[in-house]
């Protein structure tokens, strides 16, 4: 038998003869091609898609390849971002390519995505006052986001009609992805002074 090689095909040619007492020679001869069909096959188990959060860490993975002829393998990856909305999309591939151009791939969607509203970092307290007490300066209200821009908005209200008289102050953090958190304060009014009479009246 002897061995070539073609590109990436083995060639085994073999034969087999036989001969009889009178010399004749019978032979029989076969070739046998050796070929790699088969790509290189992902041990890592990625799931095909994920969501996280934008305040979490995406995951990574070490993508590890096994080939059924070629032991020597060099992944490389590749991936993509792109804006949905409020969603950000992130297209990720790994892929290891044998000796004889077979291509293994595995892909993954990660989904990045925002759905905590702004967290107020302080809370001012609620406050009862008498009616000749000052009503308190509207107090420095600070907020934060993890993942994006916020506004602040402030809204006030006084009720209407006999005592005690509420204040409620409102303070409203939106981000860019619409979550929205309120944080309120009251100031209760209250007349706790009877009336005095004037006896020179």
């Amino acid at each position: 038998s002897s061995i070539a090689i073609d590109g990436c095909t083995q060639i085994i040619s073999r034969s087999w003869s036989a001969t009889d007492d009178c010399g004749n020679v019978g032979t029989v001869s076969q070739v046998v091609y050796i070929i790699d069909t088969q790509a290189p096959v992902a041990v890592t188990d990625v799931p095909a898609e994920i969501t996280v959060e934008c305040s979490d860490d995406v995951p990574t993975y070490d993508v590890v390849f096994t080939d059924n002829c070629d032991q020597v393998l060099e992944p490389s990856a590749i991936s993509s971002i792109a804006i949905d909305g409020c969603t950000q999309i992130i297209s990720r591939s790994w892929s290891a390519t044998d000796d004889c151009g077979n291509v293994g791939t595995v892909s993954q969607v990660v989904y990045v995505i925002d759905t905590q509203a702004p967290v107020f970092t302080n809370h001012p307290e609620n406050v009862v006052i008498t009616c000749l007490d000052e009503v308190p300066a509207i107090p420095v209200v600070n907020a934060e986001d993890a993942c994006s821009e916020f506004e602040l908005s402030f809204f006030e209200t006084t009720s209407e009609g006999a005592c005690p008289i509420v204040i409620t102050r409102t303070w409203t953090a939106i981000d860019e992805c619409g979550n929205e958190n309120s944080i309120e304060q009251t100031i209760t009014v209250v007349d706790n002074e009877a009336p005095v009479f004037d006896p020179f009246t």
